[in-house]
């Protein structure tokens, strides 16, 4: 190999994306890096032009990948609709951590943490996501939301868990089935707050935000009133800005 020749192979490993020649080179990124731009780009065009109207063609295209690199990643454009939601599942489940990791938060507040986390989270779905929660929606994508509330309950299950079992050792709470009130809790705030799973008016929303905190009050036995007021205030702005967007 000549001294130039190898000149030119450091040259085009440098460069990584350059048009030189009217010839376009990949850029060679790490796999991860490569994957979440993918994922970032199948949310923004499924936000935008919406799911049904997506085709892999696109998100390689807007990528600049071959479909093959497509491929190697994720099964289907389902897939990347899953990872979509696991990325942002996640992301959540880590900002949730994160506050209520202070030893000095009671149990009580902890939870009230990882609710008004919850709803916030929710009306960022209803905004910036609108055209991917209606696709969850549509009756052909009902095995793909089955899959979503699931994941929803379980990747957020243990942190819960954990901090009803606080509740029962500070003594605030009292239940033999923390994992199952856990899993109760969860359940229904997606079903109360999901904006469009059964298109509640505000008004069905404010009362089955009341039940979902009498619910919460006689499931951990906890005197009422502690959680009522507080779920209902984060149900007033949630409708609020719901109704706003």
């Amino acid at each position: 190999m000549t001294y130039v020749n190898q000149l030119i192979i450091i040259k085009l490993r440098y460069l990584k994306k350059r048009s030189i020649g009217g010839i376009n080179l990949r850029i060679s990124k790490d796999p991860e890096e490569r994957k979440n731009e993918l994922i970032d780009t199948a949310e923004e065009l499924f936000s935008t032009v919406g799911y049904d109207k997506t085709s892999v063609s696109d998100i390689v295209k807007k990528v600049s990948v071959a479909q093959g690199t497509f491929y190697y990643y994720f099964k289907s454009k389902e897939d990347i609709f899953m990872a979509i939601f696991t990325r942002n599942s996640e992301k959540l489940l880590l900002e949730m951590k994160e506050k209520v990791k202070e030893k000095n938060i009671n149990a009580v507040e902890k939870l009230m943490i990882v609710i008004k986390l919850y709803i916030e989270s929710k009306e960022d779905s209803a905004g910036s996501k609108h055209k991917i929660v209606e696709t969850l929606h549509n009756d052909e994508n009902t095995s793909l939301h089955h899959k979503i509330i699931v994941e929803e309950i379980v990747t957020k299950r243990s942190m819960l868990t954990s901090i009803i079992k606080q509740g029962i050792a500070e003594g605030i709470f009292h239940t033999d089935y923390p994992e199952e009130a856990a899993e109760f809790i969860l359940t229904e705030l997606y079903f109360v707050f999901d904006p469009e799973v059964f298109g509640f008016s505000n008004e069905e929303i404010f009362k089955k935000s009341e039940a979902l905190a009498d619910m919460v009050e006689k499931l951990l036995s906890v005197p009422r009133g502690t959680f009522m007021s507080k779920i209902v205030q984060l149900k007033e702005s949630y409708s609020k800005n719901i109704t706003n967007l």
